[in-house]
């Protein structure tokens, strides 16, 4: 990567933050516009064809209705959304997402995770953290265990993920079930 210039990595690797800080009143347009920045010339100026790419991401995920509002006056779900669309819209060959379903409601984050297992269908390598196993069973393939104090581990996510791996990693009794041939894990209540 080090031999690599920054507008060639800018076009191979796309990275979707947990969160952020908006400090400019830019609209959901021009941030993701931004994600076309590898593409384009110095003081280049986005073309009909960054633009119809733009919209396509933000198609993608539902929110072209928030096309003009801006950025910074969004919810932290709306925005991270947007982060998400402006990944897409660099067209990346790797995206990397740092809790990808942050701050986001049941549905949406549903939404996020069936949209990046599709990316991945489609061909794009994808490397997400995430704190819940859950999602690593809905959509990996492989996974990267890792606790404080353990030797991180990978393998398939099922065989990886086991009720003791995940019981030592979160410090209490996991349950793992197999309902509506999906694999889910849970924390049973502990009784008072």
């Amino acid at each position: 990567m080090h031999a690599l210039a920054r507008r060639e990595l800018g076009r191979l690797v796309g990275m979707v933050p947990q969160s952020d800080a908006p400090v400019f009143a830019f609209t959901v347009r021009e941030v993701v516009e931004m994600g076309r920045a590898p593409h384009l010339g110095w003081l280049g100026v986005p073309g009909a064809t960054d633009r119809d790419i733009v919209l396509a991401a933000l198609d993608r995920l539902g929110i072209s209705g928030l096309i003009d509002r801006l950025y910074p006056e969004l919810s932290g779900g709306e925005r991270q959304m947007v982060l998400i669309a402006r990944a897409l819209a660099q067209q990346p060959r790797l995206l990397i997402l740092d809790e990808p379903t942050s701050h986001l409601d049941f549905a949406n984050g549903l939404r996020v995770l069936e949209l990046v297992r599709s990316l991945a269908d489609d061909g794009l390598a994808v490397i997400m953290t995430s704190h819940d196993p859950n999602h690593a069973f809905l959509i990996a393939d492989r996974t990267l265990a890792m606790a404080p104090g353990q030797p991180a581990v990978d393998g398939a996510t099922k065989q990886l993920l086991t009720e003791a791996r995940l019981s030592a990693i979160y410090g209490r009794a996991v349950r793992i079930v197999e309902q509506d041939g999906r694999t889910i894990c849970f924390a049973p209540a502990t009784p008072r």
